[in-house]
């Protein structure tokens, strides 16, 4: 995997193109943060505190050729500074170098996903969730490339967000982050279409009308 990253050059995309611009001599370079939280992802890391396993075990900076293990508070801190469009921009200009695995007919699976979350997260509430009820989390929205494993659109919402909530918004992100590429057809549940605003939204948006099949579950 580090390999994989070191060959993609993702993580100095990221950095050289990052909405904060370091201005401080002694703050961390902005790609030893990025390696930091990849890689505690790749580990398995869901808080910030464990980006603490860095420090646990060094053999794994060392494999992944991380000279400078930053805390977890220079993660916090340089995340709290990018503001919610930026970042989200920032993310799927790095994203568009992975398009051209699409395939030509782009057929996007819709659903939604239940994240729990522990602590005081913000819009973290208690809605649906069938794994720990009772407990906050999200419930986003996420599109997906048939046939591959690639992530064209996620749509953070609340955890007390109903199904149907948000899907006009969500395509409209999934259609700017790819780019010059065409969504061919969109597939998702039932409950996806239950406004029938959801149902205009392509052709309302001034769009070209694209075909579309909502399968029950």
């Amino acid at each position: 995997m580090g390999r994989i990253l070191r060959k993609a050059g993702v993580i100095e995309l990221l950095a050289a193109s990052c909405p904060v611009r370091r201005t401080s001599p002694n703050a961390a370079p902005i790609a030893a943060v990025l390696h930091r939280f990849a890689l505690t992802a790749v580990c398995a890391g869901t808080r910030f505190a464990h980006v603490q396993r860095l420090h646990e075990d060094p053999s794994l900076a060392e494999l992944f050729g991380i000279k400078r293990v930053v805390s977890e508070d220079t993660l916090r801190r340089l995340f709290a500074r990018i503001e919610v469009a930026a970042g989200a921009e920032w993310v799927a200009q790095a994203q568009r170098v992975l398009w051209g695995a699409l395939p030509e007919r782009l057929i996007l699976d819709w659903d939604s996903t239940v994240q729990t979350k522990y602590g005081h997260q913000k819009d973290a509430h208690v809605g649906y969730n069938p794994t720990k009820p009772g407990r906050k989390s999200f419930h986003s929205l996420m599109a997906i490339a048939a046939g591959t494993r690639l992530c064209a659109s996620y749509h953070f919402r609340p955890g007390d967000t109903v199904t149907a909530t948000g899907w006009i918004e969500a395509m409209a992100q999934a259609r700017h982050n790819l780019g010059a590429h065409k969504v061919w057809l969109n597939r998702g549940s039932t409950g996806a279409t239950s406004g029938s605003a959801t149902k205009r939204s392509w052709p309302a948006a001034g769009r070209r009308p694209i075909r579309r099949t909502f399968c029950s579950n």
